[in-house]
């Protein structure tokens, strides 16, 4: 899959990874005048997991999930067995998802959670030359 830019062909952006903490510490809203836009970070809080590590503008394009899944060993299917239920760590595309889909998909990295080690793995798109507001995201 290709990811396209939301903030539109006149803002050049580039893409972020960062690994928080959780408690992220981060105000994120959905962009847009009609709130269908993606997520974008609003504000953070000083020593937030997410501090230092998103700027304010930031445009959430995926993160870790915690996701029920099967495994299939590899001496268990040469047997002829079956796969197993277990919990992967995935990333998933929060480009066009709600604000409380993408809460949710952050949420299932936190400690206590099956599979979760309390850290998630954000994938933003930023303005390049700083953290303001990308300006309208291309929806």
């Amino acid at each position: 899959a290709t990811l396209k830019p939301l903030a539109g062909p006149e803002t050049p952006t580039e893409l972020v990874v960062a690994r928080c903490q959780l408690p992220l510490g981060a105000v994120l809203e959905e962009a847009g005048e009609d709130g269908q836009g993606p997520v974008v970070v609003v504000e953070l809080a000083p020593g937030g997991g997410a501090d230092g590590r998103l700027q304010p503008g930031d445009l959430l394009r995926g993160c870790t999930a915690c996701v029920p899944a099967m495994s299939y060993p590899a001496w268990q299917v040469m047997l002829g067995g079956v796969g197993r239920p277990s919990v992967q760590k995935r990333l998933v595309d929060l480009s066009r998802e709600p604000l409380e889909q993408a809460m949710a998909a952050i949420r299932t990295n936190a400690e206590g959670s099956p599979g979760a080690n309390g850290q998630v793995i954000l994938l933003v798109e930023r303005k390049v030359g700083g953290g303001e507001a990308p300006g309208e995201p291309e929806v």
